[in-house]
């Protein structure tokens, strides 16, 4: 098992200073004419080397528009920082993200407190995110289809972003087929690895083990995810719901679930509900206590459009954000967990929106600057 992390190491060039002496701008320029030639023929060469060296990514098939940054506003004061900073999105009645969310239309409280919120924009940052995959034997008649249109999402990676690919199918069986990478390739050919086993499925166990492993990619400015894509009928987890919810808290991971529950009975008894619905309330449960979205495809003649356009949407939400910056008027970092709720209003045409984040934050002192 191989494991590539790629470290890029930056070099900011150290500022010119500039003499403001009248007498001496002359000899100064004279000194510096010289050598202004050699260095601006090397920054040229490197320029012209990089871009002969440059290969192009590949486009994936109907790729989403990338949303474009909007202009950060930051506190009325100048310099003034943010005690807590989080991310969220925005969706439309169809499921589909917005990208015109503005400062004015969004509020928030914590723990039921008004806030005053010093800082939005809509970000763009690199993510580390997880390919976990069903390989049960409910699957079965799709597995090829599902790491073909999970390729498009691997396609659309940025250089900058990291992912690996796990397959699972009960608490036994949960393997990385390619460990954190920025090579499409390698992702690309171990979700053609992919195989179908029979087992009681462990989905709680599956997620909760991929979790653990993506926060140990935590770093600045860099988002955590997972991506998995299930039925969701979980019938030999060891760990419980709620210790899973509280990892994914804690450690910041958004979960962005396609539920392949059509696959499932829906015929349910008078009190007993049927094995869709259950898997279904499952996957919404994890996607909304971490932030994260669901997507259901329907089965049909439709199934793979469905699931193209699902991968799209979590592909622009892994990378793309609005986030909002407040100073809390309780106290910082007391290692509780502290209940946030994001409003929207409606869109200029009164159209229905509707928030996707986290259910709140732990103030923890090395995470409350920046909880994103």
């Amino acid at each position: 098992m191989k494991r590539n992390r790629i470290t890029r190491t930056r070099t900011t060039p150290a500022p010119l200073h500039v003499f403001h002496a009248p007498l001496c701008a002359f000899a100064l320029c004279l000194a510096l004419a010289p050598a202004a030639a050699p260095i601006a023929r090397q920054q040229a060469s490197q320029i012209r080397t990089a871009r002969a060296q440059g290969t192009p990514q590949p486009s994936p098939p109907q790729p989403t528009p990338q949303a474009q940054p909007t202009q950060a506003q930051p506190a009325d004061q100048p310099g003034a920082q943010p005690a807590v900073k989080l991310g969220f999105h925005v969706v439309d009645g169809a499921n589909h993200a917005v990208a015109d969310v503005r400062r004015e239309d969004v509020s928030l409280t914590v723990d039921g407190a008004p806030q005053t919120i010093t800082y939005f924009a809509r970000e763009e940052s690199p993510v580390s995110y997880g390919l976990v995959i069903d390989n049960s034997g409910s699957v079965r008649q799709i597995l090829d289809l599902l790491a073909r249109t999970a390729g498009t999402l691997v396609a659309a990676n940025r250089p900058e972003d990291e992912a690996f690919v796990m397959r699972f199918v009960d608490q036994r069986r949960t393997n990385i087929l390619e460990d954190f990478t920025s090579d499409k390739q390698s992702l690309a050919s171990a979700l053609s690895d992919m195989y179908v086993e029979g087992g009681q499925t462990a989905v709680i166990d599956a997620i909760y083990r991929a979790a653990e492993h993506t926060a140990g990619h935590a770093g600045a400015n860099r988002r955590l995810a997972l991506v998995v894509i299930t039925d969701g009928e979980d019938r030999g987890s060891t760990h419980k719901l709620e210790e899973l919810t509280q990892l994914l808290r804690r450690e910041g991971v958004r979960v962005f679930v396609i539920g392949l529950t059509g696959l499932l009975d829906k015929t349910g008894g008078f009190i007993q509900k049927s094995s869709r619905e259950k898997a279904s309330e499952l996957l919404e449960t994890i996607a909304h206590e971490s932030g994260g979205r669901a997507f259901f495809p329907t089965f049909g003649k439709t199934v793979g459009a469905d699931l193209t356009l699902a991968l799209n949407e979590i592909g622009e939400s892994l990378r793309s954000q609005y986030v909002v910056g407040f100073t809390p008027s309780s106290a910082g970092a007391d290692e509780k967990f502290h209940r946030v709720q994001i409003r929207i209003s409606e869109g200029s045409g009164k159209e229905k929106r509707k928030v996707v984040a986290p259910p709140g934050y732990f103030a923890v002192a090395s995470r409350v600057q920046d909880k994103e």
